[in-house]
């Protein structure tokens, strides 16, 4: 059995890790409503930070770049059916860190969750301001029919088989392959496509570069083909045993143990919640007005 934890570590092209902060240089303000994410190690630290538990379906929209916020890799989520907490609307946006640079590097935040598009998840939303995502730590779970039952993943194909004092807690044994290509290939691939070099044809495809209409059209598919690389359905594990299976908590159940954890807590779930970051440049360090909880920020 493992714990569902915010820290845990995977190989990739290029590692970002929300663990720490990155090397930063310079300085940016901080809005007067700013709320800083802290580090959870227990139910009762979470809680609080929870705008909601929602269950939506979640659709890959494009890769996107800024100066300021980074490589983004978009998200649209739909269908939405609140589970515990506010209703953040019919329809969001996850803006997550990570995507491809001008250069053709890929960059990634080893702890956030990897989805598989076109699929129903069940997201934990931060009611905190954020730097890489607003879903909280590694909390987006993948529900998935399998032998009939329906059942609740993790990034790694492990399923959730309790929630209560503990969080929530993963099963030992993995039901799928872990989701998510990695892509050392994008980078190295000498071929380069449309008969561009990398840096060009990346830099047109996240839109820091200009693109004839033709070929624009040529990236957004290659845009959709490296998504969909990553965000395939992972394979399936073989012979997973009766009591894996027996184990794994379907939805429902999720959602009573769910409950049950948040009241325990005495914790009130709800608040705001942010689409976007609002500081947090990748290359700059936030101004702390006084008294604001910043200094020892979590993977938010």
């Amino acid at each position: 059995m493992k714990i569902s934890s915010v820290c845990a570590l995977s190989a990739t092209a290029v590692l970002v890790s929300a663990c720490s902060t990155p090397a930063l240089t310079a300085s940016e303000a901080v809005p007067a409503d700013y709320i800083a994410p802290t580090s959870f190690q227990s139910v009762a630290e979470m809680v609080p930070q929870l705008h909601s538990v929602v269950e939506g379906d979640v659709e890959f929209e494009r890769f996107d770049f800024d100066d300021c916020w980074g490589p983004r890799t978009v998200l649209r989520v739909t269908e939405i059916k609140p589970v515990v907490g506010d209703f953040p609307g019919p329809s969001i946006e996850l803006y997550l860190f990570g995507g491809p640079l001008p250069d053709g590097s890929f960059v990634e935040v080893s702890e956030l969750p990897r989805f598989v598009s076109g699929e129903r998840y069940v997201l934990f939303l931060r009611n905190t301001d954020w730097r890489y995502s607003p879903v909280m730590g590694a909390h987006a779970y993948r529900i998935m029919s399998i032998s009939g039952k329906r059942i609740l993943l993790d990034s790694d194909g492990h399923a959730v088989i309790r929630v209560g004092e503990n969080g929530v807690e993963l099963g030992d044994q993995a039901f799928t392959e872990p989701v998510g290509q990695r892509l050392e290939g994008m980078a190295s691939r000498t071929k380069p496509l449309h008969g561009l070099d990398r840096p060009r044809e990346i830099g047109c495809l996240v839109g820091v570069t200009e693109c004839s209409p033709n070929l624009s059209d040529g990236y957004k598919a290659e845009s959709l083909l490296l998504a969909g690389g990553r965000m395939n359905p992972p394979k399936t594990v073989p012979d997973v045993s009766r009591q894996a299976m027996a184990e794994a908590l379907t939805p429902e159940e999720f959602r009573k143990g769910l409950l049950r954890m948040v009241e325990q807590s005495g914790a009130k779930v709800g608040g705001r919640f942010l689409q976007r970051p609002r500081v947090g440049c990748w290359r700059t360090t936030p101004a702390v007005p006084k008294g604001n909880r910043y200094a020892n920020p979590s993977p938010g």
